[in-house]
């Protein structure tokens, strides 16, 4: 009896995986024959690798005017291989898509995990990315003003609140503080005429600054005080005139 196969793959040949049917012939002496076949099942069990970029903690900076640091190219993907690679599948955690390429990663420290999946077989690596915020708050600068004396017997007036008059701070990442060098209501002696500059400084929550220098004149506008003689009595000086001397 001659046993020959007659579909199928061949003995010692490669097969993809998934199902393949094999099919065989006997045949007697006599010429009779007879086939069957069966089905040979390849399972892909060994599990994909991934490699994530060396250097985590990445460190970068927050790209003005978002509070965010937007990434270069593929800087952030990772290196994912397996051995049936038409089935892999890359994700990450953050955009649910296969590279980080233009993400914007937030001010702060964010970890992103990467998974490779083949079939029901993967693997992760993850990687972290601190994002510090160096950008300065932005506001306009107050022009030159003019201050007057309070009152005072010490020719003194009052700082002018400068920072009150900056109404249009801003920052990348949200709030910033205005402050001047001399604190608005201290009082001060000064002459008429007198020429004092200040700063002005905005602050952001991560200690990021911008300052501009204000100039304030100041002039004295009180009116000088004296007492006024009472009523006085004066006589004439014996002059044939009836003159008398103004005292």
């Amino acid at each position: 009896m001659n046993v020959t196969q007659i579909g199928g793959p061949a003995i010692g040949t490669f097969v993809s995986v998934g199902l393949s049917t094999v099919t065989y012939r006997a045949t007697d002496l006599a010429g009779n024959t007879s086939t069957c076949s069966f089905t040979v099942t390849v399972v892909d069990d060994e599990a994909p690798t991934i490699t994530c970029p060396t250097g985590s903690p990445f460190s970068r900076f927050t790209d003005d005017p978002l509070c965010a640091y937007t990434t270069v190219g593929t800087e952030f993907d990772p290196t994912a291989m397996d051995n049936c690679p038409l089935t892999v599948v890359v994700s990450n955690d953050f955009n649910g898509m296969a590279t980080l390429a233009g993400a914007n990663i937030p001010q702060g420290s964010t970890t992103i995990i990467w998974t490779v999946t083949s079939g029901l077989l993967s693997a992760t690596c993850s990687i972290t990315i601190d994002v510090a915020d160096d950008d300065p708050p932005t506001f306009t600068c107050p022009g030159p003003q003019t201050a007057f004396t309070n009152g005072s017997v010490n020719c003194e007036a009052n700082v002018p609140n400068l920072a009150a008059l900056v109404a249009d701070e801003a920052d990348n990442c949200g709030t910033a503080i205005v402050t001047q060098s001399t604190a608005a209501g201290t009082a001060i002696t000064v002459t008429d005429g007198q020429l004092i500059n200040y700063t002005i400084t905005v602050t952001d929550g991560a200690g990021n600054t911008a300052t501009c220098s204000v100039n304030v004149t100041y002039e004295d506008d009180d009116l000088p005080t004296f007492t006024c003689p009472t009523p006085q009595t004066v006589f004439t000086n014996g002059n044939v005139n009836c003159e008398a001397n103004v005292p």
